[in-house]
């Protein structure tokens, strides 16, 4: 039975977990608001009911019909998921600068189609973020994308697609340099 404690339960939970994922979904990196959540069994409550109260078992989902949890559904598999809360997340993933995400390993290849990582509409919102990184980066310099799309806002928050961002600036695409023109 649904209850005022258990949705004050819910809501502190989400509190936390948002604080923790620094307002990005655990999967796809969207920004996410409170009202605009879904908290994540990462191994599935059907499967797994021990688990169901387990707050590392837990993560904050956006609620996105066409990607993240929602198409994930009860899978899990021990071998062919990467846990986005697993130390070593970021290396099994890597950037396409059209938005599109790839994996470095079969784990990663069977979560972001299990996952559908490369939903369009996703691809293009990835693509956009980059591209205004790309322009600020030739107007403002690279300290201004650090500053403004790698670190933590005043809530606490970083920006949408923060980790693709982190993966093409540690591999140069925003450095100054690269704007410069002959005169």
């Amino acid at each position: 039975m649904k209850t005022v404690e258990g949705h004050q339960v819910k809501d502190s939970l989400r509190k936390y977990l948002m604080a923790e994922q620094k307002g990005l979904c655990c999967y796809c990196c969207r920004s996410l608001t409170m009202d605009r959540t879904h908290i994540e069994h990462l191994k599935p409550r059907s499967s797994y009911p021990e688990k169901s109260m387990d707050y590392h078992n837990m993560t904050l989902s956006c609620n996105s019909r066409r990607t993240c949890d929602i198409q994930k559904q009860n899978w899990y598999d021990e071998t062919l998921f990467v846990s986005p809360v697993a130390a070593d997340c970021e290396i099994h993933f890597g950037f396409y600068e059209d938005g599109r995400i790839y994996g470095n390993d079969e784990a990663a290849e069977e979560t972001i189609l299990r996952l559908n990582l490369n939903d369009n509409a996703l691809v293009q919102a990835r693509k956009q973020q980059y591209e205004n990184c790309l322009l600020m980066a030739e107007e403002m310099g690279e300290e201004f994308v650090l500053a403004e799309y790698l670190e933590e806002n005043i809530d606490g928050n970083l920006p949408a697609f923060a980790d693709m961002i982190a993966y093409f600036y540690a591999k140069g695409h925003f450095n100054s340099g690269l704007f410069e023109t002959d005169s």
